[in-house]
């Protein structure tokens, strides 16, 4: 597996899509940093990359493999004597670190463009590492799923729109659960009960979650991914050490079904 993996580093290196996805990225923190109010803290845009990152993701893994594919190369990995289970992970482990790149892509310009004009972190190192780490399990997710997705279709173009729509789709409703998730339970009414003020008098909120439908809400939270760089860039999550557990088990889930599915594939 390790030859697997330096040749697909030395790929990596020469892949046009992987620079023009960290060139995306630079690009992205650069204006955020700028744009930001300079009262604002760092941490405030340092993990901004989380609720975009799939994106570029998407787009990098599906060409990546897709040219495996055209080239021949994936075929002659098995040819050669290779299993394919350690080719299936070996893309997976460049896939990743790949993807991890272009996230420090954005860090890095946060870091150059955004230290001058809002300082450094100003939250302690656990929040920080807390969420680091949540972020590096989310992109590991994303990979894993892209991985199985460009490693059964051949076509790198159908790869690429299936990966970046299966985003949009998991991205929309995300936005749905955080906004029914972030309704006060009562609604502050002003109610006048004589000529020297008001007395605040507290309304509920009919569009409130409560119970197991709440519950259930908060576990597709914390389950679907766009949902984890939501909370990660605004750093909300009540339960960000959860957060790498929902991501672990969606890479062991993808990961096993993937190399099931790849085992038999037919590679023409």
């Amino acid at each position: 597996m390790n030859k697997l993996i330096s040749v697909g580093f030395m790929r990596l290196w020469r892949d046009k899509p992987f620079w023009i996805a960290c060139a995306f990225m630079i690009l992205y923190g650069a204006v955020i940093s700028l744009r930001t109010d300079t009262n604002a803290p760092l941490e405030a845009i340092f993990f901004a990359f989380a609720v975009v990152i799939g994106i570029p993701s998407a787009a990098f893994c599906s060409l990546f493999m897709g040219t495996e594919y055209s080239d021949g190369t994936l075929r002659n990995k098995i040819i050669v004597g290779h299993t394919r289970a350690t080719v299936y992970f070996s893309s997976l482990i460049v896939n990743f670190a790949a993807c991890l790149l272009i996230a420090l892509s954005y860090v890095l310009a946060v870091l150059v463009a955004g230290c001058p004009r809002l300082g450094f972190f100003q939250f302690g190192m656990k929040h920080m590492v807390l969420y680091s780490f949540a972020a590096v399990m989310m992109i590991f997710a994303f990979a894993s799923i892209y991985t199985i997705i460009g490693m059964l279709l051949t076509n790198k173009a159908t790869s690429a729109v299936v990966c970046i729509l299966l985003f949009l789709a998991l991205f929309a409703p995300s936005i749905t659960i955080q906004s029914r998730l972030s309704e006060p339970e009562y609604y502050k009414s002003s109610v006048d009960v004589s000529h020297t003020g008001e007395m605040q008098s507290k309304k509920p909120n009919p569009n409130y979650l409560a119970g197991m439908k709440r519950e259930m809400y908060r576990f597709l939270y914390n389950l679907i991914l766009p949902c984890q760089g939501m909370q990660i860039t605004i750093q909300s999550s009540k339960e960000i050490v959860q957060l790498p557990l929902f991501s672990t088990g969606t890479i062991i889930i993808s990961s096993g079904l993937g190399v099931f599915l790849f085992r038999k594939k037919d590679l023409k």
